[in-house]
């Protein structure tokens, strides 16, 4: 709290979730910076109660943990946390990215916030990511940034019909093994009614082609990188 101060944040600290709670309802802040393990309440109930309060669904989320398992970090990214700083990271760097969940969450309407699943590829490896949507059987469009360049991977209830991406690829395995090597940018999965990729669909069906599972995928890809280490 006191390096932020003196970085020019106005800073209120609570010692545990519940005293953060009945604070924040108090007087909403801009964002809030948890840690997930913390007495009394901890992080991952203080994140369910804030979406849960329509006063306080809106404000961004930020964990402050060493929590390095993707799924772990894709629980909270489908709860609504906004990212993961680790604890090691210096205090600019911490405004730093503070400063740049805010910009973010200014681009999005209220509503937006506690109901997307978005976050970083650093924090969740897109193999992990796709499992998800794969055992959720989720339909919509996955948005992958990094960089300059942009992919739009297309899922009806957790198979790949397609992905949109700058590149030489014509086959979607291509692109896929090419995806799955970004080790770093930032992801955003929208659902979207199954009528809209039925045609895409029957597109796939049309040329020959089938949806392909994630998970083959997924094995397939490994296997060529063990290949490649050998």
């Amino acid at each position: 709290g006191d390096a932020l101060r003196d970085r020019g944040l106005r800073v209120r600290v609570a010692e545990n979730g519940l005293v953060a709670i009945a604070a924040a309802l108090k007087r909403p802040p801009d964002i809030i910076l948890s840690d997930v393990e913390m007495p009394v309440m901890d992080g991952w109930t203080l994140l369910r109660m804030i979406r849960a309060r329509k006063r306080l669904a809106h404000i961004p989320v930020v964990f402050f943990t060493r929590l390095n398992d993707d799924l772990s970090r894709l629980q909270g990214y489908r709860m609504g946390v906004e990212d993961y700083l680790p604890k090691d990271l210096g205090p600019d760097e911490i405004v730093a990215r503070l400063q740049g969940v805010l910009t973010r969450h200014s681009r999005t309407t209220k509503g937006d916030v506690a109901q997307g699943l978005r976050g970083d590829l650093e924090h969740v490896r897109l193999g992990s990511l796709l499992s998800f949507l794969e055992q959720e059987r989720r339909t919509g469009q996955l948005r992958l940034i990094r960089g300059q360049t942009e992919a739009i991977v297309h899922l009806l209830e957790g198979q790949l019909l397609g992905a949109d991406m700058p590149g030489e690829y014509t086959r979607l395995e291509d692109k896929v093994f090419d995806l799955l090597d970004w080790s770093e940018g930032e992801f955003e999965f929208a659902t979207a009614p199954p009528d809209e990729l039925l045609s895409l669909r029957d597109e796939l069906l049309a040329s020959g082609r089938r949806p392909s599972a994630v998970t083959y995928l997924l094995m397939e890809h490994a296997r060529r990188a063990d290949e490649a280490l050998q």
